[in-house]
Parts: C-alpha cells; sequence; structure tokens
C-alpha cells in the first residue's frame, strides 16, 4: 500500500471502532476514542508503514503480535495490510463491563484476529519460541511498574531471527514537560489520581531515547530506526474532558512545541523505536 492508502485505512478503521464503541457504550467512549485515536495518528501511521514496507521482503505470510492491543485499531490495520494477527491485553473480552469486552471481542473475532489474555505484570508471552516475525508495543512500555527486563526477555523469545519490535512511548524530554518542569509544575500523572487509586494504570515511568537505545541494547535487540514523533492534531481533540482555559493553554503549549520541533527533534512528545533481534 502506498502511504495515502494507509492513512485513508487508518481513518477507515478508527470510524468503524469508534461508531462500535458509540453503540454499545455511548458517545462518551465514542469521543475518547476518536479524539485519542485522531491525536494518535503519526504514531500508528509509522509502524503501519514499517511493517507494510518490510511484507513483501518476507517469504510467507508475517506473523505479528501486538501487544496491548486495547480495543484492536492496530492489530485490524496489520491485518488489513496482509499480517497473521495475533492480539494480547491483560482484560479478558469476555467479562469486562460496560460491553467493552463483547465490543473487543467483536472487533477481533471479524477481523480473524487471536487474542489471547495476558499479564505482563504476571505472565509469560502465550505463544511459542521463534513464533512471530514482527512484535507490536504501542503505548504500553510507560504502564509498567517495574523492571522491563522480563518484557524484553518475553519479546525476544518469541520473535524469530531477524524479526522486528516496532514500539512507541512517551518521550520525558517533551519540551512541554520541560517547561512545566521550570516552573515547578509536575508533568507526570495528577496525584490525586495516583493517590486514591486502588489499582493505578497511568505512567510510571517515561524515557529518554538514549534511554530507550540502552534498554533494547541490554536486551540484545539491535536498533534499526529510532526517531521523535509530534502528534497529529491540536490537543483540545484530545484532552476534550478539560476546561476550556486549560484545553486552550494546552493546545497553546503544543503548538510552540510543534514550532520548535525542527530545531529540537529531541523535545518531541513520542519516541518511535524499531529494533531486530539478530541470532
Amino acid at each position: 500500500m502506498q502511504s495515502a492508502e494507509l492513512s485513508r485505512l487508518f481513518h477507515q478503521t478508527l470510524d468503524e471502532i469508534a461508531d462500535l464503541r458509540l453503540q454499545d457504550d455511548g458517545i462518551t467512549h465514542y469521543n475518547l476514542t476518536y479524539r485519542y485515536g485522531l491525536g494518535e495518528k503519526q504514531r500508528y501511521l509509522a509502524s503501519l508503514r514499517f511493517a507494510n514496507s518490510m511484507i513483501s521482503s518476507l517469504n510467507s505470510k508475517p506473523r505479528i503480535l501486538d501487544i496491548g492491543c486495547d480495543i484492536g485499531l492496530m492489530a485490524i490495520m496489520f491485518n488489513r495490510i496482509g499480517l497473521e494477527v495475533s492480539a494480547i491485553d491483560k482484560r479478558d473480552p469476555p467479562s469486562q463491563g460496560m460491553n467493552y469486552g463483547r465490543v473487543l471481542k467483536g472487533i477481533l473475532s471479524n477481523n480473524n484476529i487471536t487474542f489471547k489474555k495476558c499479564n505482563l505484570l504476571s505472565d509469560n508471552i502465550p505463544f511459542p519460541d521463534e513464533s512471530f516475525d514482527f512484535v507490536y508495543m504501542g503505548a504500553v512500555f510507560e504502564h509498567l511498574p517495574f523492571s522491563h527486563k522480563k518484557v524484553m526477555q518475553e519479546i525476544k523469545r518469541v520473535l524469530r531471527s531477524g524479526g522486528y519490535l516496532i514500539m512507541d512511548t512517551p518521550n520525558i524530554a517533551f519540551l512541554v514537560n520541560r517547561v512545566r518542569l521550570l516552573f515547578g509544575k509536575s508533568f507526570m500523572w495528577p496525584i490525586d489520581e495516583f493517590y486514591n487509586s486502588n489499582n493505578f494504570e497511568g505512567h510510571f515511568r517515561e524515557f529518554t531515547l538514549q534511554e530507550m537505545r540502552s534498554i533494547l541494547a541490554y536486551s540484545g535487540l539491535k536498533v534499526i530506526r529510532a526517531k521523535t514523533l509530534n502528534y497529529s492534531l491540536c490537543p483540545v481533540l484530545k484532552y476534550g474532558g478539560l476546561n476550556w482555559k486549560k484545553r486552550v493553554l494546552i493546545t497553546l503549549a503544543f503548538f510552540v512545541s510543534r514550532a520548535a520541533s525542527p530545531f529540537l527533534p529531541r523535545s518531541r512528545p513520542c519516541l518511535w523505536i524499531v529494533a531486530q533481534k539478530i541470532d
């Protein structure tokens, strides 16, 4: 597929998932799904383009594992560009409340995607050694509350020799984060949400690009591509739940960050990396 076709595929798939969530979970979940998807478009497309560019170099139908698939946006798009897709998430689709499980189960099964429940905090990845040509892990790394060593060992185990890990995670050196610290403000999750949560699921640790390179090197994977990305749209779309003053301030901050990013590329908000298993 050409780049324009992949962009159309993204919008088509996001529309389908958002419409399903509207039918089953209501307008709030529709808005959250749509805002989040549009705001994160660049990181999704970067991973989709890379996988698409590598398909022709692989002999058989390539297999990919989507770690932390959530409602399946990337899993479905990987399927539609010709990959055989498996997906894992800590949520068990049949048992979740608010119809989330029914939506997820239907989306994945309708697109011939194999789903298995797996909590990276306690479980091994439920697939044999060297099962996949690609592993995709989008916006998961920052949610792990412990050393990433075990997870990286599991990823390397299920990758075939020559296979690729495609991943993205927030950039702790994001310009907006630096400015907030300069004024004595935290850029981490709101402290009241952290303190009052019995099962906190926010960001425990964010990384610089060099730190991610180091983690991958420690894990025995060779980084072949690494860059920073901007988010796609004005953050007003992403942060619709805030009052208008905070939305305006966040929007201005993101515009300034984007204007400065050609001169300060390491200060963009997202890290995107591809690493290869080379034995």
